[in-house]
């Protein structure tokens, strides 16, 4: 919360997570008590992990009551052949259109079929979002994929899915002591199908901060990615009415 507010004092932001969000069993908070926080704090997208699969009746219960709260997005999830959740959400931020497609990893189907019923299969999350690229190019001005995915999976993200600009999908270690680094990616005449930009590595436990900027540039345009992360450690005072992570 307090990272957050910090964050919300430079400007508008939109948070978005790859899964995780009714915290874990540890936490001082699990369940609905960690996805409120999260929402209050500005989470407004995630995808589903298998953190999220194993609580499927959490998950459809918040919906129901929170239909304009938190979105989450499944591009490759389905329940007897169907979809049970958006694909992606596009959304306008500074003047950009950002669409945001919620990918799973296979490893989740065991969960869901445990918690959530027969019918569930999570089929494969680059043949998901190949089937959607060109609608998400047409709507959209940046294309985005949030998963907590496979090393295989981001591998292929980023060598075969052309049109898909960023990959929110990778972890970094553990951060223990110091400052979370911070990276600066680059990209002049970016064309509107290219290869995605190198996965983005969160970091643990932080508030990771991306600020895109699209510079026009004879039709096509200039990219600048500059990623930041604030670790949520003792220095920062946690905020009334949040629990600790």
């Amino acid at each position: 919360g307090t990272a957050a507010e910090r964050e919300a004092a430079r400007g508008p932001y939109l948070g978005v997570a790859r899964g995780g969000v009714f915290g874990a069993r540890s936490s001082d908070a699990s369940g609905r008590a960690a996805l409120d926080a999260l929402e209050r704090a500005g989470l407004r997208l995630s995808a589903v992990d298998a953190a999220v699969a194993e609580r499927w009746d959490d998950l459809e219960a918040y919906r129901k009551e929170r239909p304009d709260g938190v979105r989450f997005l499944a591009a490759n999830v389905t329940r007897d052949g169907a979809p049970v959740l958006p694909a992606y959400e596009v959304v306008e931020a500074s003047g950009m259109r950002v669409a945001f497609v919620g990918l799973t990893a296979p490893s989740a189907q065991a969960s869901l079929r445990e918690s959530g019923g027969k019918g569930f299969a999570v089929g494969d999350p680059v043949l998901a979002l190949e089937s959607l690229i060109a609608e998400l190019r047409e709507k959209a001005d940046v294309v985005a994929a949030l998963g907590d995915l496979a090393a295989a999976d981001l591998s292929r993200l980023s060598q075969a899915m052309r049109g898909l600009d960023l990959i929110i999908g990778d972890d970094d270690t553990f951060l223990t002591v110091g400052p979370a680094p911070s990276s600066t990616l680059e990209q002049d005449d970016r064309p509107g199908f290219s290869n995605a930009f190198p996965p983005v590595r969160l970091h643990h436990p932080t508030l990771d901060v991306l600020s895109l900027t699209r510079t026009p540039d004879e039709g096509r345009f200039d990219w600048r990615i500059v990623h930041e992360a604030t670790t949520l450690d003792d220095s920062l005072n946690p905020s009334a009415g949040y629990p600790e992570p």
